[in-house]
């Protein structure tokens, strides 16, 4: 699909980016709910694409935009645009930490040692991409 990887970080139909007609939200485990509750909750549609366009601005780094374009390389958000930036992504790492649990991390890394390992580094982006990756890959398994 199209746009694949964050079209299944963010698991709605909101947004002005393109999401193909055939995604149809899939129902989220409790592990799922909690990553996108800490990335997601209180936030306004708008505020949500702003949100995904840090996240996805994270995932097309150098080391990391394999991954996203492993399932469908065709991205329609690209290049970014300027977007009142949703709050500190440092504030929703410090969260995922405190809030997902070892039977959460056995749940969405199943598969994928390597994202595991990332979510365990020294470097703090590199662990909410992990996290996010792993959160893409737990999302498209249900489907």
């Amino acid at each position: 699909m199209i746009n694949h990887t964050r079209t299944l970080i963010l698991n709605e139909r909101v947004g002005k980016e393109f999401i193909p007609d055939t995604f149809v939200p899939m129902p989220a485990s409790a592990t799922a709910a909690r990553v996108r509750d800490c990335l997601f909750a209180g936030l306004p549609p708008e505020a949500k694409d702003a949100r995904m366009q840090q996240v996805m601005q994270l995932l097309h780094t150098y080391e990391l935009e394999p991954y996203v374009l492993a399932k469908d390389p065709r991205v329609t958000y690209l290049p970014f645009g300027k977007v009142a930036q949703p709050g500190s992504l440092v504030a929703v790492v410090e969260q995922l930490h405190t809030r997902l649990t070892a039977e959460d991390e056995d749940v969405l890394f199943d598969g994928v040692p390597e994202l595991r390992a990332m979510w365990h580094s020294d470097k703090m982006l590199f662990d909410l991409a992990g996290i996010l990756l792993a959160l893409a890959q737990h999302t498209d398994k249900d489907r």
